[in-house]
């Protein structure tokens, strides 16, 4: 199957400079478009400052329609202001293509990126769709030690109860959210948007955060914005 794709960053060009969408495919109409941009993050974006940080992210564009993103590091910001450009790669999936990988956005970004896309290869980025097998088989992630259940289930029952929720004081976010997917019916894990390693923004109202640790600044942001947090920290397990 066919996923349209898109690649947001900062570049300089004879039309525009600064964060923009720097390539898409040939599908992807300009309100598509604006809406992508707005979703996706700009500089110093990424809570963990490391090089090889980075985010998976997913959200809703329009009916029927959904997002699937992941963030990492880039090279040297072409302004001169110091820091890493930051990278979105971004796919296109039908609510019918989601579930035949059982709505498990973890899972379909991972295989796209050992089919060499959503991730550099040359440097360049192609405008070209992505493709990828027709069906996936998921392997359910269940936690091996069990009281990581508690934390993965209160986060589900306050995202249900309408609820934005931070998660903080996880080891492996990816592993985290991808272990709050599978707990879940598979009709409703695409019900909620998240991501796996952005800082919070008005811009980006996700419906989960998951956080290996979380500032003053963060936590001051989750209490301002009503963000309910579910702190692994104090339960003292390590997800």
């Amino acid at each position: 199957m066919l996923l349209e794709k898109a690649v947001f960053t900062s570049t300089r060009s004879q039309r525009v400079a600064g964060y923009h969408l720097v390539n898409k495919s040939a599908l992807i109409s300009d309100d598509i478009a604006q809406i992508l941009c707005r979703w996706s993050p700009s500089h110093d974006s990424l809570m963990d400052s490391n090089q090889n940080a980075s985010s998976i992210n997913f959200f809703p564009v329009i009916d029927n329609l959904f997002a699937v993103s992941r963030t990492v590091l880039g090279g040297p910001e072409y302004s001169g202001r110091g820091g890493l450009q930051t990278v979105t790669f971004l796919a296109l999936a039908t609510a019918d293509q989601l579930r035949r990988y059982g709505n498990d956005t973890i899972a379909l970004t991972r295989i796209a990126m050992r089919r060499g896309d959503m991730c550099f290869v040359d440097g360049s980025f192609s405008n070209s769709p992505i493709e990828l097998p027709e069906h996936h088989t998921t392997v359910e992630n269940i936690p091996s030690r069990l009281q990581y259940l508690p934390l993965l289930d209160e986060t589900i029952e306050l995202v249900a109860g309408g609820h934005q929720v931070a998660l903080v004081g996880v080891r492996q976010p990816l592993k985290a959210m991808q272990s709050i997917i599978h707990r879940l019916p598979i009709e409703h894990r695409t019900a909620f948007s998240f991501t796996t390693g952005l800082k919070p923004s008005s811009q980006r109202p996700f419906s989960v955060h998951i956080a290996q640790s979380a500032d003053i600044d963060t936590r001051a942001y989750f209490s301002r914005k009503a963000i309910r947090v579910v702190n692994a920290e104090t339960a003292q397990v390590q997800i």
